[in-house]
């Protein structure tokens, strides 16, 4: 009778001592590894977001769980037939893509070209008297609010790139502090595992900011330069329409149809104009 008892309770008991491991996912190449100081994929520094994982809620995160060897196995392994087809700029070793541009900023230079655009058909038709003064100013008016509104928000874009001082500063730092454990490592001044924990944390926050870097410098040339968003044809065809139209205000003699404030105000806005073209 003993012996059945322990014939029923082996299976079990082997059912018990499957082995139970954490897995998380990765922030970074988004694989589902083991939980350990870095990603066994790309080496991303797990141990910085191990406090957060363990405070959330597993039931709204599930970032954290306790998972069957088997299962992470077969996910690892779904990830993987997931990615063959994707393009990366990079090798598999989880290194980081080419920044990619913010798709607000294009489309700001475009409205800004456009904005430009109608402000020189409206003083071109003034000029050629196809259009009054009164229907002028009321078109004029809606142009130069929406451009001065462009203006404002490609100002603060660029107050937002600001922060590239500091990235490089960053950057700086992560290298010299490599640089120096990479001269510690060849004089045989670490302790056991102190390259193995610090090596890839410094070499992904080179990564890291490079990035950041490299993104605020396309986001800096973008906005100082529109000659980004459009052709060198259009962009030329703008500038000469431009001088020639500030040309025709300057050997303007008094005319009835167009006030002396209008003209001013055209050859400011004429000015104004020009210096979009020219690269900050």
């Amino acid at each position: 009778m003993a012996s059945q008892e322990i014939t029923d309770q082996e299976p079990h008991e082997i059912i018990e001592d499957i082995p139970v491991i954490k897995a998380v996912e990765c922030p970074q190449c988004k694989n589902i590894v083991p939980t350990s100081m870095f990603c066994i994929s790309c080496e991303y520094p797990l141990h910085t977001i191990e406090e957060i994982s363990e405070t959330d809620d597993e039931s709204e995160k599930g970032a954290n769980k306790s998972v069957n060897v088997l299962e992470v196995m077969l996910k690892g392994n779904e990830s993987d037939k997931s990615t063959e087809d994707e393009d990366y700029s990079e090798d598999a070793a989880g290194k980081a893509q080419r920044p990619e541009l913010d798709k607000s900023i294009p489309e700001l230079n475009r409205e800004l070209v456009t904005c430009v655009s109608l402000k020189l058909w409206s003083i071109d038709q003034l000029l050629e008297e196809k259009i009054d003064e009164s229907q002028f100013n009321q078109l004029f008016e809606g142009y130069n609010a929406r451009h001065q509104q462009l203006l404002d928000r490609r100002t603060e874009m660029l107050k937002h790139t600001r922060d590239i001082d500091t990235y490089e500063q960053l950057l700086k730092k992560a290298k010299i502090s490599l640089d120096e454990l990479e001269m510690r490592k060849s004089l045989g001044d670490l302790i056991m595992g102190e390259y193995e924990v610090k090596g890839p944390t410094f070499r992904w926050d080179i990564q890291h900011y490079q990035d950041k870097v490299s993104a605020r410098k396309m986001e800096i040339t973008y906005l100082k330069d529109l000659t980004n968003t459009i052709s060198l044809d259009m962009l030329s065809e703008m500038k000469e329409t431009t001088e020639r139209l500030l040309h025709t205000l300057d050997n303007l003699e008094i005319v009835e149809y167009v006030s002396s404030e209008t003209i001013s105000s055209l050859r400011r806005s004429l000015e104004e104009i020009i210096t979009i073209f020219k690269p900050e």
